[in-house]
C-alpha cells in the first residue's frame, strides 16, 4: 500500500498493518512516518498515545471530521498525554499546506521541549491548526495548552483548563512569532503570568472573534525570580504587539490586558 491516505485505528497494528483502510496502523506516529509530502493521515475515533511529531513534512493530520465535517469526531478522536511525553509537536521546514484538524489533545503533563507546550508545541513552521480541543494539559515552564515559536494560523480552537507553572496558561507566543488566530476560545486556564495568553518580545499576534474568559493567575513561584515583576493579567504582552478585533475578555481572575516594555495594542 502506497497511500496517499494513511489510516490509523485502535484496532490496527503497527507490526502487521499496511496503513490502508482495511489494514490500518495502530499509532498516529506510524502513519506520520509513512506519509510523504501531500499525504493525509486519517485517524479513526479512539484514544491514542503521546509522543507524536510532524517534522519537515507538509502533510494533513486529522480525524474523520476532515472527510465528513461531523464535529462529534473532534471530541471522540483523542491524543492523551497521560504519562510523560509530548502529545504533538509540529516543527521544521513546514508551510501552511501542513494541517492538523479535528482532534482533542488532553492530559499532557510536562511539556514538549524543556517543559514548554503541555499540549502542542509548534516551532519553526507555519502550519494550519483548526477545529481542535486542547484541554487539561500542563507545562512545567511556558504554554500550558500550546507553545508557539513560529507563525501558524489557528482557527476554531478551544484552549480550556490548561496550566503553566510560569507563563501562558492557555497559550505562550514566543519571541519573534507572528500567529493569526480566528474564532478561538480560551477558557479557565491558569499561569503565574498570562493566565490566558503570554506574548513575548518582538512578537505580533492577531486575534479575531476570540473569547477569553474565566482564566486565572496562580501564586507566584518563589523559586523563579526572573519573571517576578509587578502585575498580572489574562493577556500579558512584553515588548510585543497585539491586535484584537471582535474579541470578548470577561470574568477573568486578574487584569484583562497588561502591556509591558513598550508593547503596542490595537483594539
Amino acid at each position: 500500500y502506497f497511500g496517499p491516505v494513511w489510516y490509523v485505528s485502535n484496532n490496527g497494528s503497527d507490526v502487521n498493518g499496511r496503513g490502508s483502510e482495511a489494514s490500518p496502523f495502530a499509532s498516529i506516529q506510524k502513519g506520520i512516518d509513512f506519509a510523504n509530502a501531500g499525504d493525509t493521515v486519517l485517524i479513526n475515533p479512539g484514544v491514542y498515545s503521546t509522543n507524536n511529531a510532524i517534522y519537515d513534512k507538509n502533510i494533513i493530520l486529522g480525524s474523520r471530521f476532515l472527510t465528513t465535517g461531523d464535529i462529534s469526531f473532534i471530541s471522540n478522536t483523542i491524543i492523551d498525554g497521560g504519562g510523560e511525553g509530548c502529545p504533538l509537536m509540529v516543527y521544521g521546514n513546514i508551510n501552511d499546506s501542513c494541517r492538523v484538524t479535528g482532534l482533542t489533545i488532553q492530559n499532557g503533563t510536562t511539556g514538549c521541549v524543556y517543559g514548554q507546550g503541555g499540549g502542542i508545541y509548534v516551532e519553526g513552521s507555519n502550519p494550519r491548526l483548526d477545529n481542535l480541543i486542547i484541554k487539561n494539559n500542563r507545562s512545567t515552564n511556558f504554554g500550558g495548552g500550546m507553545h508557539i515559536v513560529s507563525s501558524p494560523t489557528l482557527e476554531n480552537i478551544i484552549l480550556k483548563n490548561n496550566e503553566a507553572d510560569e507563563l501562558g496558561g492557555g497559550l505562550y507566543i514566543a519571541m519573534g512569532s507572528n500567529p493569526t488566530m480566528n474564532n478561538i476560545q480560551i477558557i479557565g486556564n491558569t499561569a503565574v503570568h498570562g493566565g490566558g495568553i503570554f506574548i513575548s518580545e518582538n512578537a505580533q499576534a492577531t486575534l479575531n472573534n476570540t473569547l477569553i474568559v474565566e482564566n486565572y493567575q496562580s501564586a507566584e513561584n518563589p523559586n523563579n525570580t526572573i519573571f517576578n515583576f509587578e502585575g498580572y493579567a489574562t493577556i500579558e504582552t512584553n515588548g510585543s504587539s497585539i491586535q484584537l478585533d471582535g474579541c470578548t475578555i470577561a470574568n477573568n481572575n486578574s487584569t484583562g490586558i497588561l502591556l509591558r516594555n513598550g508593547s503596542n495594542l490595537t483594539l
